[in-house]
């Protein structure tokens, strides 16, 4: 009995802040988080100069005290802070820095995704190299950051038919002309943050290069809420939804110089319908799709396409009730009867496929209760797939990085990427009355080749800064900046032209793309 006391007692000395603080050999600090009741989710790690890990803290729960207590023995030390769950940190979460029971420093923690600071009894005339976005108008601006190593994104107006609307953009360092551009579209009351958070597209664009962008819907009262949606052909109030994400896409285009040939879009619930129609009304643009929970809607299950089928890629859940994934009537516009499998046919069909394969893959993550069946159509002309989601309900599976059995982001971007190297073999045609009408007019038109035309916007010389050709098959033929909107022609066979320009209402935020045809004899 005396020697179980004993051991208590020697535990007790050696755990205690005392015994610790004569092990410490540095400085001992004892770090108190205080996690505040608006969404405070928030990690931490104390690293040395060399990154090197001395402590850590996860979100335990909103209102909640933590005290951990270390020993700092190198100079230069400092709190990396970041979301636990991906989803950003809210307001009101207080980290405090003390030795021997004093506060020396106090961090409030205020909106964010990624902060640095330093530990200021350790600041030692330190050169803190810490990367990050520098811009504090950018929604990703890095707390404490010194160097710029990330892409700043920002949220932009564009001028639709009288109309500002907002997209968030992402544009990776050091991007070469020709570069993919891809739209993500959020679902019903959903918004343009939440989805940048949950697909992390930013990462993947970062890493293969490409331009993504996260537009914000339009709106309709659902039952007495105002919320965003997409007007996918429901009918439910006059958006022109079509017309600004199309145009919006024209405009990126020509500002970053992507390739017009590599233009998708992807999005969930309802932004996944969005994506269908996009391609449905308008192939000239959107060159391909992906949904994760999205179905097609009534309107574009009862009309054919209106160009060639663009590839599909189609994730759906089979415990989604939100959008089930078998056949169902009663769903008014947002329903039309079919079933995944039955959308897929369709496509299929308009692809002219024959033949069908499947595979499911393995269980990599039993816990998740999920498994993954994947289904390919082949013998047509453009790619048709399917991943059909045992267990699944009606999400965006992998969302804030989350290690999951399906991948989302990464099976959507796979996807397009595959798109990009191996297009689809078909002659695309061209559609003059799928441009919107436009108050910019080219003088001479017709015009002799070899000849420089003058564009006109509202009978004045268009002031605008980037233009570009398109032929007949919808292949840009020249690009290119002017200051007096005079273009040339001498490149030009006779046939007619797209011509598209750009105008840049401020340095950063409000554009709005002009269009007109252009026939040269």
């Amino acid at each position: 009995m005396l020697m179980k006391y004993s051991t208590l007692i020697l535990l007790l000395l050696v755990c205690s802040p005392a015994v610790m603080r004569a092990q410490c050999e540095g400085t001992q600090v004892v770090i108190h988080t205080f996690t505040s009741f608006s969404n405070s989710e928030i990690t931490w790690d104390v690293l040395s100069a060399e990154s090197e890990v001395i402590g850590h803290y996860d979100w335990a729960g909103n209102g909640q005290h933590s005290y951990d207590t270390l020993c700092l023995n190198q100079p230069c030390a400092f709190i990396q802070a970041h979301s636990f769950t991906g989803e950003g940190w809210g307001f009101g979460t207080v980290v405090e820095v003390l030795v021997d029971d004093e506060i020396i420093q106090s961090i409030e923690f205020n909106d964010g995704e990624l902060g640095y600071f330093p530990i200021e009894i350790m600041d030692d005339g330190c050169d803190w190299q810490l990367g990050g976005c520098l811009d504090m108008a950018a929604v990703n601006y890095t707390l404490g950051a010194t160097v710029e190593t990330m892409s700043c994104d920002y949220i932009y107006s564009f001028d639709w038919n009288g109309t500002e609307r907002e997209y968030l953009l992402h544009v990776p360092f050091d991007l070469p002309a020709g570069s993919p551009l891809l739209f993500c579209l959020h679902g019903l009351s959903g918004n343009m943050e939440d989805m940048r958070l949950t697909t992390e597209f930013n990462q993947l664009a970062d890493e293969h290069g490409f331009v993504v962008c996260w537009p914000q819907g339009s709106l309709w009262n659902w039952d007495g809420s105002i919320v965003p949606y997409w007007n996918s052909n429901l009918f439910l109030t006059p958006a022109d939804d079509i017309g600004f994400l199309t145009e919006l896409a024209l405009s990126l285009q020509l500002e970053y110089e992507l390739d017009h040939a590599c233009t998708f879009v992807c999005g969930a619930s309802n932004g996944g319908m969005m994506s269908y129609t996009l391609i449905a009304e308008r192939p000239d643009v959107w060159r391909g799709m992906a949904t994760a929970g999205g179905v097609m809607s009534a309107h574009e299950q009862q009309n054919a396409p209106a160009g060639p089928p663009r590839p599909v890629l189609h994730l759906h859940g089979t415990s989604d009730d939100a959008m089930p994934y078998d056949a169902y009537a009663g769903g008014g516009p947002w329903a039309g009867g079919w079933g995944v499998m039955d959308m897929m046919e369709f496509w299929a069909n308009e692809h002219g496929h024959t033949a069908v394969d499947s595979v499911l893959l393995p269980d990599a993550f039993p816990d998740d209760g999920l498994t993954n069946e994947i289904f390919e159509w082949t013998g047509g002309l453009g790619r048709v797939v399917h991943h059909r989601v045992y267990g699944g309900v009606h999400e965006w599976w992998g969302g804030y990085g989350e290690p999951n059995e399906v991948a989302t982001s990464e099976i959507v971007w796979e996807f397009f990427d595959d798109l990009c190297a191996n297009p689809m073999q078909v002659r695309e045609p061209y559609d003059a009355g799928a441009f919107s009408e436009s108050s910019l007019v080219a003088y001479p038109n017709p015009a002799q080749a070899g000849e420089s035309v003058q564009l006109l916007h509202d009978g004045l010389r268009f002031s605008g800064r980037s233009f570009a050709q398109f032929d007949s098959f919808g292949r840009c033929v020249w690009r290119g900046k002017t200051s007096d909107g005079r273009i040339p022609t001498s490149h030009l066979l006779p046939g007619i032209y797209s011509i598209h320009a750009l105008d840049f209402g401020s340095a950063r935020g409000f554009s709005k793309l002009h269009s007109t045809l252009l026939l040269v004899e």
